[in-house]
């Protein structure tokens, strides 16, 4: 996959699997991570402080 969406609410999870990008949310906003896998993230973190996942996620290397 080409794009992916990095977010932090449902409605930008929503978007994303509605344009049929990679969604990757990220719960450190108003939004808890339960609630962003239950819109649909392919993929949810609790904060951005493991760069190294972020970037395996991103890219789909490790």
């Amino acid at each position: 996959m080409d794009t992916v969406l990095i977010g932090d609410t449902p409605e930008n999870v929503e978007g994303g699997r509605e344009n049929g990008v990679q969604v990757i949310a990220v719960a450190t906003g108003r939004s808890s991570a339960g609630e962003l896998r239950a819109a649909g993230a392919d993929s949810v973190l609790d904060d951005l402080t493991d760069v190294g996942l972020l970037v395996e996620l991103v890219t789909g290397h490790a």
